[in-house]
């Protein structure tokens, strides 16, 4: 296999051979006898490389992928994947990446709840949820939670959440039932929704048919 073009990209060059095969390699020194036309290497040596260039490659759409924002190590596997990168050189992409700081798993995680806390009125459940369906690992939510002061519900919080739907539901059909449900979608602990849903009863802003107040208002056999 002979060289018959090289092409230099910023830190990588790519080698193009007289078979149509090509290389993408760093412009490291150890390289270096590749980087001029016409000299000529074996199948065998070019099959070597090819893990490289293919690492240098997958590296790159790494790079670039976590670019547009931040990602988690199962996402950007994913990713690559269907890119039809090999599991070897995704592995070393997702190594790379996170010696160099950009992928981090929970920083992510942290982040995260940051951000959907702001958003929304949710309860640790939920966001523990939602991060291990993104791939982050339960010890690492779960770390996350309380690096963020998230790891326990807040009551305030949910009562205010509680109210503002209720507003929304009032006049409908089954109203408290679906309030409920709204909560607990929410990942709240139940303990605390049945705590919310009574002072809401007790206030008068939701009618009393939820199935916490029938069992306490049921009178003895």
């Amino acid at each position: 296999m002979i060289v018959t073009l090289v092409t230099y990209t910023g830190d990588l060059v790519k080698i193009v051979f007289d078979t149509a095969d090509a290389l993408v390699l760093p412009v490291k020194i150890e390289y270096s006898p590749l980087f001029s036309k016409g000299t000529e290497i074996t199948r065998e040596r070019f099959e070597e490389l090819l893990l490289v260039s293919e690492s240098c490659l997958s590296a790159r759409s790494a790079v670039a992928y976590l670019g547009r924002g931040a990602k988690t190590a199962m996402q950007l596997s994913q990713y690559l994947r269907k890119k039809k990168y090999s599991d070897a050189a995704i592995e070393s992409a997702i190594a790379y990446v996170k010696e160099k700081g950009y992928l981090d798993d929970a920083d992510y995680a942290r982040r995260y709840i940051r951000t959907a806390k702001r958003r929304k009125a949710v309860g640790s459940a939920w966001l523990r949820s939602e991060l291990q369906k993104k791939g982050v690992a339960k010890s690492i939510a779960d770390e996350a939670l309380k690096d963020t002061g998230a790891v326990m519900d807040d009551y305030d919080e949910i009562l205010a959440a509680a109210g503002k739907k209720a507003k929304s539901l009032e006049g409908k059909k089954n109203a408290c039932q679906k309030l409920v449900y709204f909560l607990r979608s929410r990942g709240f602990r139940d303990e605390l929704v049945r705590k919310a849903v009574r002072q809401l009863e007790k206030e008068g802003l939701i009618a009393k048919e939820s199935p916490f107040s029938r069992r306490e208002d049921a009178s003895p056999d």
